[in-house]
């Protein structure tokens, strides 16, 4: 246990991207399998190479592979692309798995224009709760294929997986998917979220909202699985926009094709992800109060 400490890193590594991936020039180094405790401890950086350390030119954090982030109480700030990027390079250095990033009762700023989570070439989770989020960009998460020129597999088919789970958090921002990618984006108890879910119709997207969580519509969005515990979809706010489910998929079943007219002037419609048409059958049109 490290209490109450400064910390302070000078000098460049010899080969600063050698050490951004191995870690030999951090601040804070622990070896394989070893394990670093820290309360109440001011890190500082002024090195390149200095990987374990968050300076204002990096991310808030980036977990690759198969390796996990979990922040409690912590107040964070990145310059980086991204805000928090969760990825698989295949260098060499992380093993193939799922990236995880869980946050509790923190603050995380991001300063650049890029998302709040940017997920490429991996399957990723993340939980949140009880966080303060600040970023510019207006995208709370991009979940898509990249290039390929950094390595990060094949262009075409390096597209990302995210389940995103959120409670006792307010979030806010859009959710953007590509046609290559998927994310299940889960609004568990007392969870805000404001924002449009995947407005351009191209990814496969699912939400999950638990009666107490509040999902407060501010574009057209289209779902291939949508699950409300309640009943009524009140906790939709809609204000007048349209939130469209897949009746391709079994899951959906529950609304029998229908459109269901929300209390504010939105509605919750068909449409069919195959063809990426929209459908809408005023015929079955039944209103909830």
């Amino acid at each position: 246990m490290l209490p109450g400490v400064i910390l302070s890193k000078k000098g460049d590594s010899p080969d600063a991207d050698q050490s951004n991936f191995t870690g030999m020039g951090a601040a804070v180094f622990a070896s394989s399998g070893g394990q670093i405790k820290m309360e109440n401890v001011q890190i500082t950086s002024d090195a390149d190479g200095a990987n374990a350390v968050f300076a204002s030119g990096a991310e808030i954090a980036a977990v690759e592979g198969k390796n996990s982030i979990t922040l409690d109480n912590c107040d964070l700030t990145g310059a980086g692309t991204h805000g928090i990027m969760l990825y698989q390079s295949f260098s060499g250095d992380a093993g193939t798995g799922t990236a995880v990033f869980t946050a509790r009762d923190s603050k995380l700023t991001s300063t650049s224009d890029g998302p709040f989570f940017y997920i490429t070439n991996t399957t990723a989770k993340a939980e949140l709760s009880g966080c303060t989020l600040s970023y510019p960009s207006g995208t709370l998460v991009q979940v898509s294929g990249n290039d390929g020129q950094r390595g990060w597999g094949r262009r075409g088919s390096n597209g990302g997986t995210f389940l995103l789970t959120a409670h006792d958090q307010t979030l806010s921002g859009s959710v953007i998917c590509d046609s290559i990618s998927s994310m299940d984006f889960v609004l568990a108890a007392n969870a805000v979220y404001t924002g449009t879910v995947n407005g351009t119709k191209s990814g496969t997207v699912s939400v999950t909202l638990e009666k107490s969580a509040v999902w407060n519509v501010t574009g057209d969005s289209y779902l291939s699985r949508l699950k409300d515990t309640d009943v009524s979809y009140a906790n939709i706010k809609s204000n007048g926009h349209t939130v469209y489910y897949d009746t391709g998929n079994a899951d959906n079943s529950t609304f029998a094709g229908k459109t269901i007219v929300l209390a504010d002037g939105g509605r919750l419609a068909p449409f069919t992800a195959e063809h990426m048409t929209v459908s809408v059958r005023e015929n079955d049109t039944q209103r909830v109060s």
